[in-house]
């Protein structure tokens, strides 16, 4: 039970993360910091993880604006602040699925460069290998998505976005493998396990398609 002041919320995501270690009997050397920091305005990163939230659970393009107006907000508090142009690129390419105004599409693919321009961490990478796969670009994805996991193994969209790119190159049984590891990872998702329909699908499982849309829904 961990009763404390929010003042700042990376070190209590690091004590956090050192007791966990202490119980696993983890050995970490020296004193390095468990959880990196983002951002160092806690106000930025708190208007990013609400439009994370708006853009995780969002549905239409009302939504995703929303999310957007949080991370703008962020970048005020923070130019440098990378996962919130990350967020930027994900929610104009999400309004961009729903309606296909193409203005939105460039939108997405100028902040994904942004934000690869200013961070190599692994939802700025997973942003942009999603653009790329989704206008063709799918070597170029599966490369950016694999660096993604090499520095963020358990990231759970990393996985996710790269199965997607698999299931495009025919390669089922791996896309089947990372979206598992996904829903490992983050089962309460239910993007996750409405993509593993869709490949449960293009193999002929209908049993099981049915059963994760039905996870989905």
């Amino acid at each position: 039970t961990y009763d404390r002041m929010l003042e700042d919320v990376f070190a209590v995501q690091d004590s956090i993360s050192r007791a966990i270690v202490d119980v696993l009997r983890v050995q970490v050397l020296d004193e390095a910091k468990l959880v990196e920091v983002p951002t160092d305005d806690q106000r930025a990163y708190e208007e990013y993880l609400r439009g994370r939230d708006q853009l995780r659970n969002g549905n239409t393009v009302e939504d995703y604006a929303r999310a957007i107006e949080r991370f703008e907000r962020a970048l005020l508090l923070d130019n440098d602040f990378g996962l919130a142009r990350a967020g930027i690129c994900t929610a104009y390419w999400q309004q961009y699925e729903l309606v296909g105004d193409s203005d939105l599409a460039d939108r997405a693919i100028a902040a994904c460069r942004e934000a690869e321009a200013g961070s190599d961490r692994a939802e700025t990478l997973v942003a942009l290998g999603n653009v790329y796969r989704e206008t063709g670009r799918v070597a170029e994805s599966r490369e950016l998505l694999q660096r993604a996991l090499e520095s963020e193994p358990n990231n759970a969209n990393a996985h996710a976005a790269l199965a997607q790119a698999m299931r495009i190159d025919g390669e089922l049984e791996a896309a089947e493998h990372h979206l598992g590891r996904a829903i490992e990872l983050d089962p309460a998702y239910w993007r996750h396990h409405f993509a593993l329909a869709r490949v449960m699908h293009e193999q002929g499982r209908i049993d099981e398609t049915i059963s994760e849309l039905r996870q989905a829904i």
